[in-house]
């Protein structure tokens, strides 16, 4: 009883305290409810203030710095107009200026086209007059070559009639026919037949029979679309048109085809003229022999012996090997050329320009790369061209289907095209076909060259960049002129890695400097080879438009070059430049000058320019950068480099190599390059000697 009635008191305890409990804790919570909205309520009033002054300052500052920036603005338009004003002020003093220089220049231009009128009305009356009294003198030549035409015809119709006659024995012995049919076989059963040669004329005409696959075995380039006369460019070895008596030649010039003129027709359809005779079963050519053919077999022409002064056949004339140099200025000017026969507008003869009566090319002197007697280079300067024996080596080669060869159909094709161009060298046809080319191309302008304002950015005033591929600045030294001279060429070479892809220039002038290295940077261009000196026989061919080492050049666009060093290799200067453009982006670019190559001729050694030429590919690496290559000109040396460094690169991509197609793409993309014969044949013979002796020989 007393435990029950304990419990009970303990629970009324227990309800009763937490009864308070519960009361105050109510109290409590209310009282800090209490004091947290009043706290709240003086924060929000505070925030409000501070809030209130904020966007005071903050309109205050606003309202100051609008102020501040109309003022601002309205100086700048006070200043700007006063610019303006004075600017205005200056463009009329000079466009008056311009204008009375202008007037007086056409005023001096109007006088001297009236007093060259005047002289060319008076030669016309002289010309006319001349030509009256030529007239009587021309009626009686036509009828001196009706006369004459009335003979030749008897006389061919007489030697028709006696040709079985003439025909050769065919027993002679082998060793003395040279290529005829050995001794029991018919001349009619060869594939090819020819006529007696007109000794009158110097045509050959010769009957070629297609093999059994309708093959005649040569090639041809040429014709008026192309504005050059049809060419035999390739025969073919043991094929139809080479086993000929006498021989079709690389670098014949092909008059009739079946008795077709074929000068007013295109290449395409001198070749569907070809093509068709298959189905006739006989080819009839009526050729021009090229000169001095070296084939025993070859026609002995007699007769067209023809004076420079001669009207030309075909639009171009022929100089023999003696005539002098001296009276070659006369003949240009009256639009005649040499036998590579070139356009009317080509003026360059040399680096120098002969119409200012400098720079007459050396004589001729041949230089062999390969050793036989001479000094220890194997040169004999002044010796006439010995025959090589790369076209031994070569066959060699190409017979025991080895190693140098390599089992690969391109590996077989460019060791094809070495023979070719070995034999090529031996006969003098690749020489004759380098000497047909075009040295500029036809149709390309070179209009900026002659702009008044880049007259005196030229060294040779003609030698000019096509407009299609010139190098432009973007951020010229001299504002608003985009002009330097120099172009840039791009050989496609399949299979290479990079492309082979260049800047041709001339040297650079005092004037010029800044164009040239703002050229460097703009391109990223890796490489500058130079192949000439600063001055060579009296005469200067570059300005020196490099810094000393340790020493920096500085442009008004902002570029600066600094020479970090210079490291003299004999036949070699390599420098390394750096090129900063405004003091924020950086540049390297190496130069090799190379210093034994003379103007018109060829490098002293061709195993310092191998080495030369070595250097400048390890340099370039796989930069896809163009190579800045110039000697003085920027087409003489400057096309020979690049003829080797993209030979080279064919051979390494195992693709056949031929010079002559190669240097008529480069002068597509900048005139003249590579200048004269004797530069040709010497890369021609570099490329031959790389390839037969193997690379590595002449690697750095």
């Amino acid at each position: 009883m007393f435990c029950r009635k304990h419990a009970a008191e303990k629970e009324a305890n227990l309800k009763k305290q937490t009864a308070e409990k519960e009361a105050n804790l109510k109290k409590q919570t209310a009282e800090k409810e209490m004091n947290l909205k009043k706290h709240t309520a003086e924060k929000e009033v505070n925030l409000k203030k501070q809030t209130a002054e904020k966007e005071a300052n903050l309109k205050k500052q606003t309202a100051e710095k609008e102020a501040n920036l109309k003022k601002q603005t309205a100086e700048k338009e006070v200043n700007l107009k006063k610019q303006t004003a004075e600017k205005e002020v200056n463009l009329k003093k000079q466009t008056a200026e311009k204008e009375t220089n202008l007037k007086k220049q056409t005023a001096e231009k109007e006088v001297n086209l009236k007093k060259q009128t005047a002289e060319k009305e008076a030669n016309l009356k002289k010309h006319t007059a001349e030509k009256e009294t030529n007239l009587k003198t021309a009626e009686k030549e036509t009828n001196l070559k009706k006369q004459t035409a009335e003979k030749e015809a008897n006389l061919k119709k007489q030697t028709a009639e006696k040709a079985p006659l003439l025909q050769p024995p065919t027993s002679l012995p082998l060793g003395l026919l040279n290529g005829l049919p050995s001794a029991g076989e018919s001349l009619a059963s060869s594939d090819c037949t020819t006529d007696l040669s007109d000794p009158t004329t110097g045509f050959v005409t010769i009957r070629i029979t297609p093999d059994e696959q309708g093959r005649f075995g040569f090639n041809v380039r040429g014709g008026v679309d192309q504005n050059k006369p049809v060419i035999v460019s390739r025969v073919a070895p043991n094929m139809a048109a080479d086993r000929s008596y006498p021989r079709l030649n690389e670098g014949d010039q092909v008059l009739f085809i079946n008795g077709r003129d074929i000068s007013g027709h295109t290449h395409d359809q001198v070749v569907s003229f070809i093509r068709s005779s298959t189905l006739q079963g006989i080819l009839e050519l009526i050729v021009k022999p090229s000169a001095a053919p070296t084939d025993p077999r070859a026609p002995c022409v007699m007769g067209d012996r023809r004076q420079a002064t001669d009207p030309p056949r075909g639009g171009f004339y022929f100089f023999t090997a003696n005539q002098s140099r001296k009276g070659l200025k006369d003949y240009v000017l009256n639009h005649l050329r040499t036998s590579d026969y070139v356009p009317a507008d080509v003026m360059y003869v040399g680096d120098d320009s002969f119409w200012d009566g400098g720079g007459e090319e050396p004589e001729f002197s041949y230089v062999p790369l390969i050793g036989q007697g001479g000094d220890k280079e194997g040169r004999s300067p002044g010796s006439p061209p010995q025959p090589t024996p790369y076209r031994n080596i070569l066959r060699s080669l190409l017979a025991s289907n080895g190693q140098a060869v390599g089992q690969t159909t391109g590996a077989r094709a460019l060791a094809e095209s070495m023979l070719i161009l070995a034999e090529g060298i031996e006969d003098g046809s690749v020489i004759r076909a380098f000497e047909t080319l075009y040295r500029r191309k036809p149709g390309m302008r070179s209009d900026q060259c002659k702009a008044m304002d880049n007259l005196v950015k030229n060294r040779y005033r003609d030698i000019c960049p096509y407009d299609d591929t010139r190098v432009t600045l973007r951020n010229p030294p001299e504002a608003q002129n985009d002009y330097i001279n120099a172009n840039h060429i791009t050989i496609e070479v399949p299979d290479s890695v990079p492309p082979a892809n260049y800047i041709g220039c001339q040297a650079p002038l005092p004037n010029t400097m800044g164009d040239f290295w703002t050229m460097a940077f703009e391109n990223s261009c890796p490489l500058i080879m130079m192949v000439t000196v600063i001055a060579e026989r009296g005469r200067v061919k570059s300005h020196k438009y490099w810094p000393n080492q340790g020493d920096t050049l500085s442009f008004p666009n902002g570029l600066s070059v600094t020479c970090k060093r210079e490291t003299d290799m004999g036949a070699m200067t390599i420098r390394d430049f750096l090129m900063v453009m405004d003091n924020k982006e950086e540049k390297s670019i190496i130069q090799i000058m190379f210093k034994t190559w003379p103007d018109h001729g060829v490098p002293e050694s061709p195993k310092d320019f191998l080495n030369m030429v070595y250097h400048m590919r390890k340099i370039k690496g796989m930069n896809a950068n163009p190579v800045i290559v110039h000697c003085s000109a920027g087409i003489g040396r400057t096309g020979v480099l690049i003829l080797m460094d993209v030979a080279l690169s064919m051979i390494d991509a195992k693709i056949p190599v031929y010079p002559v197609e190669i240097v008529e793409t480069m002068r597509e993309q900048r005139a003249l390059l590579v200048q004269t014969s004797i530069q040709f044949r010497f890369c021609c013979e570099a490329i031959l000697r790389v390839y037969t002796d193997g690379e590595l020989k002449y690697r750095p």
